[in-house]
């Protein structure tokens, strides 16, 4: 799976890389270590939920996510937590989109036939509106990432949190009925 990735910070023409060679290298984006389909979700919401969080001390957990028992362990409490008030083990961003309620808002990217960044679809939005938002990209694989700046992953420098559009600045944005 190929992209171009969008011309920014002032450089000239486009680059070709592969998806895997971008997330590795971006700064925008954090690998999720798990490739276990069934479990792969669980990760990435634990990850976006630690980063999110800014927890100095639990900025290790996100580097070693795989081998981590304190990850492992937080992982596991937010599925049983699910479990207990839901009666069965969250299976969809929607599911945890439930459980973690109106404070967070979850975001999903499907990236997987990306061929160019202006392609890219929004395949799930939390269907209420928070300025703590959580961001993910799906790739082609089923496997879920988490995106941390969505700005400097499309290569803008500005991103609108409420309709979740890309710019070069926000006095050049204008939102049709959410942000005027």
């Amino acid at each position: 799976m190929k992209f171009i990735m969008p011309r920014t910070r002032g450089l000239r023409g486009r680059f070709e890389l592969d998806l895997e060679t971008y997330y590795k290298h971006s700064k925008s984006v954090v690998r999720i270590k798990n490739h276990n389909p069934d479990t792969n979700l669980s990760s990435a919401v634990t990850t976006a939920l630690i980063k999110f969080q800014n927890n100095q001390a639990d900025s290790k957990l996100i580097l070693r996510q795989d081998t981590n028992a304190k990850f492992q362990l937080k992982q596991r409490t937010l599925n049983d937590q699910f479990k207990v008030r839901f009666g069965h083990d969250p299976i969809t961003l929607g599911d945890y989109q439930m459980f973690l309620g109106p404070e967070y808002q979850l975001i999903s990217w499907d990236v997987r036939d990306l061929r160019d960044l202006e392609d890219t679809v929004i395949e799930y939005k939390g269907p209420i509106f928070s300025p703590n938002q959580l961001y993910f990209l799906r790739g082609g694989d089923g496997l879920y990432n988490v995106m941390t700046k969505p700005a400097a992953f499309f290569g803008y420098k500005y991103f609108c949190i409420r309709c979740l559009e890309t710019g070069w600045n926000i006095k050049s944005h204008h939102c049709e009925s959410m942000c005027d």
